[in-house]
């Protein structure tokens, strides 16, 4: 399961044997783990593991709307659509690679730094997603197919291991947060007339 795991140490006490492994996590380090018959410290070391693994794994979530494809892209390329249904700190956004998202300061410690990554006309908008004065880059990546008079949009957020271990940086939240603002943000927004 873990190639590149190997064993540091191991001894033997009066309590049982006791094994210290070492395993690569990334480029930068490795943890090193003590492990003992005791099931909390092995509880430990696999929930360290999963938690990483968890954390890695790309958040996808799919979305069918009742909206023909080009008013699902208008909602996701017009700024005042955007406002409304994903952001409403948004000041400007173009659809545009390499184009800065603008948000208002509400002196919130975590002020977004988001920039257009890949852009196919009606089809694919993606932007990275960081915040300032916090390490961790991820990427949200929205994808349209058309089925017939409906919109599937699948949306995919990479990279989110790469935040702080922080209760705001929490998977769980990006989760809910995607949840609300696909499934009913942007589904009650594609249910206006349109002004354009």
């Amino acid at each position: 399961m873990f190639p590149d795991t190997h064993l540091v140490s191991h001894s033997i006490s009066a309590r049982g044997p006791f094994f210290v492994l070492r395993i690569p996590l990334d480029e930068v380090g490795a943890r090193q783990f003590l492990l003992a018959p005791n099931r909390t410290l092995l509880r430990r070391f696999f929930l360290s593991i999963l938690t990483k693994t968890y954390m890695d794994t790309p958040f996808v979530l799919e979305q069918l709307y009742e909206a023909p494809l080009a008013q699902v892209w208008h909602a996701l390329t017009e700024q005042d659509q955007l406002r409304a249904w994903y952001f409403p700190q948004l000041q400007e956004f173009k659809p545009v690679v390499g184009f800065e998202f603008k948000f208002t300061d509400e002196g919130s410690p975590y002020q977004k730094e988001w920039r257009v990554t890949q852009l196919v006309a009606g089809r694919k908008l993606a932007h990275s997603w960081m915040y300032k004065g916090y390490p961790g880059s991820s990427e949200v990546t929205f994808e349209l197919v058309a089925e017939g008079n409906k919109t599937r949009l699948v949306l995919t957020h990479t990279g989110l291991a790469s935040f702080p271990n922080d209760p705001h940086f929490a998977r769980r939240r990006f989760e809910n947060g995607w949840q609300q603002i696909l499934g009913s943000n942007l589904k009650e927004q594609l249910k206006l007339p349109s002004l354009d």
